[in-house]
């Protein structure tokens, strides 16, 4: 398995402004791993003022990551996020009641 380079937020937004119109290389695209928490600190922009940045940044990711490759997570991660995404899971959860708490 080839070196992985894992970017956090930072570094992810710094190559989405240089790759944004221009793929990476294809031989590095495979060495390119984002962070969970890079993923989950850009989602969390979204809700600010620099959500057009993070947009951008989304729209960047083909260019800088092999998009048709499931990116592998640090250990343990996967299996927590194929939990935490699981559609068996939503349909469980049940919201409160927020109108019975008046």
């Amino acid at each position: 398995m080839p070196a992985k380079i894992y970017f956090d937020t930072n570094v992810l937004l710094y190559f989405a402004d240089a790759f944004r119109n221009r793929p990476v290389d294809v031989d590095l695209k495979e060495h390119f791993v984002v962070s969970p928490i890079s993923i989950l600190e850009l989602l969390a922009e979204i809700g600010t003022e620099q959500a057009e940045e993070a947009f951008r940044t989304v729209k960047a990711f083909p260019n800088i990551f092999d998009t048709d490759k499931p990116m592998p997570c640090s250990r343990g991660n996967v299996k927590f996020s194929g939990s935490l995404f699981s559609t068996k899971r939503l349909k469980k959860t049940s919201l409160p009641n927020f109108s019975a708490m008046q």
